[in-house]
This record gives C-alpha cells, structure tokens and sequence, in this order.
C-alpha cells in the first residue's frame, strides 16, 4: 500500500471498519445525526474515489459503507466484464450459495426499463418469482451501477426478515452506486488522466446530493446538476468564482452569514460539517435548509489541493421534525388542559343550572330575571373556553360524522362575516369528496380562520377558499398517511405573518393581538391533527397569509341529520337516578328534573347506582333512565358501571355525561352501551331534549321472561 493509500485507510473509517466518526464538534453537527453521518460517509467515499487508485480498497469501502448506512445483514458488490459474465468484487455478510447464484443471473435480463431500475424485494416469502432466492433472506434490495446509462454491475442489500427499504436508504444506495460506477469504469478504461476525470464529472452530475469541488483558494473548480439546482447558478457562471459567492449560507434563526465551509476545511484539514439550522441562499432568492460536509482533497503527496462540499436539502425533513415537536409539545400541554377543564367544567354545570333554575323560578319580567339572563351568558363564554383547553387535550376524539365540507364552509364564513366589509370567493371542484368530521370542530377552525383574516383586512378585501380532491403519495413528503384527502385553502390579503413567528403560530397562548386568548390557531391545529390532518402556513408580509388545510376523504356517503321534536310530554315523565361523585351537580340537576316533572333519585358512584337500580327494578319501582358521570374519583365511573348494569337489564337506557367532552367514551358511547351523552357543562334544554328523545324510543322487545341476575361490580 502506498502512502497515498495508508493516510487515506488511517483516516477514513471505511476501511478500518470502524464506521464514521463524528463529522465536527458538537457544535457545528447537523441534524438529523443520521444525515450527517451519510454525507460523512459519502464525502469519505467521494475523497477515496478521487484520490486513490487502489479500486479494491475502494469497493471494500463501499460494501462496508452501504451495509452500515442501509443497517443491513449483508452486501456485496457484483461486476459485469467485458464477455457479460458476472463476479462478486466484495461482500460483507452473504451466503456463499446467495453469491453463487447472483454469478448466474442478470437481475435485470428479464426486465425492459432503461436505465436499469432499483429492484426491491421487502418479504422473499410473498413474492414467489424472488430472484436468487435463499431460505435465510427475507428482503432483498439490487441497485445497478450504471455509466452514462449503462449496466456496469450491481449491489446487492439483504436482510434476514423482511424489510421497507426507505427513501433515506434508496437515495443512500443509489448514491454509493454512482460513485463505484466511476471506479468500476475507471479500472476498465485505458484512457488517459483527463478523460478519467472527465467521466468523474459525468457521473458527478447524476449524484442526488449536491458537489462541489474547489481548489486550495476556495474558488470553485466543479459542480454537479443537482448543485446546481439548489443554488440556482450554472456550472460555467460558477467555476472560477469563490465558493462563498455560490454557496451563500446563513444562519436561519439570527439571519447572519456563516463562516466558508472551504475555508475552514483548507485551514484545519479537518472534516467539517455545518450547523443544524443553515440555510442556503439560492442565486433566485429561495431560501432551504441544508446539511453539509466538507472534506479535504490530497495529491499523491498528502498536501491538501482542494475541498469536496457534499450538501443535501433538508427542509422537508425539518418540517417533518417541527410537526412531530409541535404535536408532542401540545400533546403535553393537552394532559393540564384536559385536567383544568374537567374539573373546571364541573364548577360551571352547577353554576349554570343553577342560573337556568332561579330563571325558571323568576318571572320574565323581573329585574333578577334580566340579570340572571347576563350571567347565563358569561358561563357560556366560560363554556367555549374549556372547549377550546378540551380540544387539545390528550386522548380528545372528535365525534365524527360523513360530511360535506363545502356546506361547512359557506355557512361558518358567512355567519363570521356578519357585519364586515371583508367578503369570500369560493372556487369548489366538482364532485368534491365528502369528509368524516366532527362539524362543530371543524367550524370552529374555520371560524377561527375566517376570523384571523378579517382582523388583517381592517380596510375590507377578501378571503380566497380553494377546496380539491388530492392524493397523497409518498411522494408528497408529508407526514400524512398515504390515501385520498381534501385539500383547502384559506388565503386573505391581510397584513401578513412574520417569519420570526412561523414556528409559535400554532402554540397555545401565542397571539401578536391586543386583544384574543391565543387559542384560536393552537386550537385549530389540535382539531385537524385530530382528525387525522395538516395544518401549515405559507406567509408574506404586505401580501397575505395562506393556510392549509388537509382532511382525509371518507369513503361513505353524507349523513342527513335528524330532527328531534323539542315538545315534552305533560305529567310524570318518569323516574331518574343521577350517578355524579359532585353534591353540587346532584342537588342542581335533581332540582331541576324534579321542577320539570321528573321523579329523581341520586347515587354517588358506580357502585351506589348499581346497587340502587338493581333494588328499586326487584322492588317493582324501576328507572326508566339513568345519568351517569364518566369520571369518578376513587370509585367505580360510568363505563365500568354501565357494563354491569348491561349484564343485569339489557333494556336500561343510559346516558353519559363528562366534563372530559372529548373522551372517546363519549365520542362513541353506543359501543359502550350508552344511549346518548351530555357534556359538561350543560343547559338545562341540552339535558331536557336528549332525555325526552331517548325516553320516546322505543324499548327493544325482551326475547324471554328471565329474573334478571345479580350485576357484578
């Protein structure tokens, strides 16, 4: 081995097999670590490439390099000489009869594609014309190396079980395979020095990541196709100019210039990577975030001549990141809420049956009447406000039904615009897909959008709604399960976002109003991530603002609502028993019943109400209903109770009743036994209708005369 070679083997971890090391300090090290550690890699490999002639060390390094970047349990590499026959060059973990068999066999012998295409096999067991099967695999993955589209050999990736190769790996294989390509060309070619490195460059060009190589001044000598796109400057505007100028990178959050990666490289001789919130400037003004490395290039003689920049765009993953914090972080918040306001919404039942009793009691006319009125109202607005906490809060299920969106829509824009001189233009496709909602939820999102929009407009102007079927693919790079969804867009010609507060738009209690809680767009994301959506933003200041919005398409057809008549019957309308651990509730509520006709009795816990219903049914005094709080504190809560009673009537009917209004108990209290649900806090016509309504349903004919069995608690 020659010096060249033992400098390059000590310090490229490829081929001591020690696997990369850390590009840089902590601090300047990108994220995701598992970015940085591929451009580590590949730079490594494109360094050893340039600069070594020993391929066999090369191809050594790549096999080693692909099985650690792809987490494989073997890889090899095979070549095509010049008579067709095919060679393992190197492997790493395959089966002897595995590499035997690949000998035989072209993978792509039988298959028309030019240039040859990745072939993936994610399960050997489902797929019954497997190429080179082996009973110890359960996923193989072929990647072509290919020069100026031609099939010059191939890697092959295998794993004991099956295995989903992921874009990461499929653009990490693909990407080795190019540089191999040029080694595996170069040994083959006869060509002088400058046509070697003129094919460098070809293959170069087709490399997903971004090259760019410079000389020992920084000053640009090559860059490849996909260089040039991100940085939006043409090779031959670009060679010659100093690597500064071209790659313009900045620090995303401060907005100050960072240092020249070369220039660091040419200093240190170090390996160099950038910080994790770098974004690069492209010639035309766009504006992306990106990971880099950057590693010294040497002559036969070890000196340093140059810098090799590898560079990736990295701002789809970083959104994908930012929505995965943004959710935990509300998710964490959610359990507060959903605490706060359940216990808090128990305050509120009292408080507002209690002002809706005394108004019943009070004459119209009254003086006390009016004012009670005012206070029934402001509990209300208490009411809207654990509403909002609820919707964020952990575990908190939209009561969905199949729904037209256009309808929601028009209506809540139209109701919010009472009044205002701003107006909306809707443009609908046709047949647009109907959506599994929660209506109520999904209202207040656009309320709360259309609410936004008018406040930037003070001077009127108007709100452009977009609504169209998409599908999501992987694609997409959204984090979005793949499947049809209605895309929305709500766009305004407002004041305009900063982009200092793209990343706390969506966070609870964050507001750059006078005025407003700062729940409005915390909430909305909470509801769209909820029903399995996205919620982004894209704006500008002086132009406007622009959300959307995606839902997934339901693939039933529109629910038609029923009526319920309010009319309640006159006289007895027949016996409750109110299960609530809170005295305040019990007393209020059982008033109220009581004043409207009812005859009530109470049990503060499951256990109380079974024993009590299961006594006052064998003493020939039976309940026609039962209330019962989903939460008990130290003691048996409704669903626990409602089962056993189950078991000993099936016939009881049943209501929930929470201050937790999203708990997927209530969402979908059928599947628990329930026949409907109030949520906390409630008006006294809210609980008046939904008893009437299920006491006029008709109770399910007994199958036998049988004396009802002992419930167990």
């Amino acid at each position: 081995m020659s010096v060249l070679q033992t400098d390059l083997a000590k310090d490229n971890p490829l081929l001591t097999g020690e696997g990369p090391r850390s590009p840089a300090p902590k601090e300047h090290l990108p994220v995701p670590e598992e970015i940085s550690l591929d451009l580590h890699c590949l730079s490594q490999l494109c360094q050893l490439v340039i600069n070594s002639d020993n391929t066999q060390e090369i191809y050594k390094a790549a096999v080693h390099c692909l099985k650690k970047a792809l987490a494989a349990d073997g890889t090899a590499l095979m070549l095509i000489d010049r008579d067709g026959g095919i060679k393992p060059c190197s492997s790493l973990g395959m089966p002897r009869t595995l590499l035997h068999t690949a000998k035989s066999k072209n993978p792509w012998s039988n298959r028309p594609e030019q240039p040859p295409a990745p072939i993936l096999i994610p399960d050997t067991g489902q797929s019954p014309g497997t190429i080179m099967p082996d009973r110890a695999t359960g996923s193989l993955g072929y990647f072509p190396l290919l020069y100026q589209q031609r099939l010059l050999g191939f890697f092959i990736v295998r794993y004991r079980t099956a295995h989903a190769f992921s874009q990461r790996e499929l653009l990490m294989a693909q990407n080795i395979a190019g540089y191999i390509a040029v080694s595996a060309e170069r040994k083959r070619a006869v060509e002088a020095t400058a046509d070697e490195k003129e094919r460098l460059v070809v293959t170069l060009q087709s490399i997903g990541d971004g090259v760019i190589t410079t000389d020992r001044r920084g000053r640009i000598v090559m860059m490849n196709k996909a260089a040039e796109e991100l940085t939006a400057w043409r090779s031959e505007q670009a060679i010659g100019e100093p690597l500064e100028k071209i790659f313009h990178i900045i620090d995303f959050k401060t907005r100050k210039r960072c240092e020249n990666p070369a220039k660091k490289v040419l200093e240190t001789g170090k390996i160099s990577g950038l910080a994790s919130n770098t974004a690069l400037i492209a010639q035309d003004g766009t504006e992306r975030l990106v990971a880099s490395t950057g590693s010294p290039i040497r002559d036969e003689k070890h000196r340093i001549i140059g810098v090799i920049l590898v560079f990736r765009d990295i701002t789809e993953r970083k959104k994908k990141e930012e929505e995965f914090l943004k959710a935990s972080k509300l998710e964490s918040i959610g359990i507060l809420a959903g605490g706060i306001a359940h216990d808090f919404n128990n305050i509120l039942t009292a408080m507002l049956m209690n002002i809706s009793l005394a108004k019943m009691l009070t004459a119209p006319t009254d003086k006390v009447h009016e004012i009670l009125t005012k206070a029934e109202k402001a509990s209300q607005r208490a009411k809207d406000l654990t509403h909002q906490l609820l919707t964020f809060s952990k575990g908190g299920a939209p009561i969905k039904k199949t729904a037209s969106i256009k309808e929601i829509i028009v209506d809540t824009a139209s109701f919010a615009l009472r009044g205002s001189n701003v107006r909306c233009e809707f443009m609908f496709a046709p047949e647009l897909w109907p959506v599994e909602v929660d209506e109520g939820q999904i209202s207040q999102v656009f309320n709360n959008l259309v609410i936004n929009a008018d406040q930037a407009m003070p001077d009127g102007g108007i709100i452009f709604f977009t609504c169209e079927n998409t599908l999501i693919g992987p694609e997409h790079a959204l984090p979005l399960q793949n499947g049809p969804y209605v895309k929305i867009t709500v766009k305004d010609q407002g004041i305009g976002i900063p982009k200092e507060h793209f990343g706390k738009i969506f966070d609870p209690y964050f507001t750059t109003k006078e005025r407003g809680s700062g729940l409005g767009l915390a909430t909305s994301y909470a509801i769209i991530r909820n029903h399995g959506g996205l919620i982004s933003l894209e704006s500008e200041l002086g132009v406007g603002s622009t959300f959307t919005i995606y839902l997934p398409a339901s693939q039933k057809k529109e629910q038609i609502p029923l009526v319920c008549d309010p009319s309640s019957p006159g006289g007895n309308k027949g016996r409750i028993l109110i299960m609530d651990d809170e005295e305040a509730i019990r007393d209020v509520v059982g008033n109220t019943l009581t004043l409207l006709g009812y005859s009530v009795d109470f049990a503060k816990d499951g256990a109380e109400a079974i024993a009590r219903y299961q006594r006052e049914k064998e003493a020939g005094h039976p309940f026609d209903l039962v209330i019962m709080d989903l939460t008990i504190p130290g003691g048996m809560g409704g669903k626990e109770a409602v089962r056993a009673l189950k078991n000993y009537d099936p016939q009881i009917k049943a209501i929930v009743s929470s201050g937790y209004s999203n708990d997927p108990v209530m969402a979908n209290f059928r599947n628990y036994g329930f026949c409907g649900f109030v949520a906390k806090p409630f008006h006294i016509h809210e609980l008046e209708q939904t008893l009437q309504n299920i006491l006029r349903a008709p109770t399910a004919a007994r199958t036998e005369a049988k004396a009802p069995s002992s419930p167990k608690p």
